[in-house]
């Protein structure tokens, strides 16, 4: 994909504050997450362990790697890809392989 610096920033600030904003049932996604499903979403850059399992829906790899802060969070970070994020970005591990593929 070929964006303007200006473009990719919008976008940054924009699926930022959508992250900031976003609840399920008054949980919010942890702060420390919205840098890595902004750039899986926006650039393609695979996440780590834990967002790896929402995006393949892998509960083991979910539990496993997810701190303290993601534990109590899982329903929001799950319902914000649900929800916010393009289906074709997430679902399986073949999901998730297209979409870092698409960008580069």
């Amino acid at each position: 994909m070929n964006r303007s610096k200006e473009m990719l920033d919008a976008e940054y600030t924009r699926l930022y504050r959508e992250l900031e904003e976003f609840s399920h049932n008054g949980i919010r996604v942890p702060a420390h997450d919205h840098r890595g499903i902004a750039a899986y979403i926006l650039e393609g850059v695979a996440p780590g362990g834990f967002l790896q399992g929402i995006i393949t829906c892998d509960l083991r790899k979910v539990m496993w790697h997810a701190d303290e802060q993601n534990q109590k969070a899982l329903a929001a970070v799950y319902s914000f890809f649900y929800n916010r994020a393009p289906s074709r970005c997430w679902g399986s591990l073949e999901a998730m392989q297209d979409w870092v593929k698409k960008f580069d």
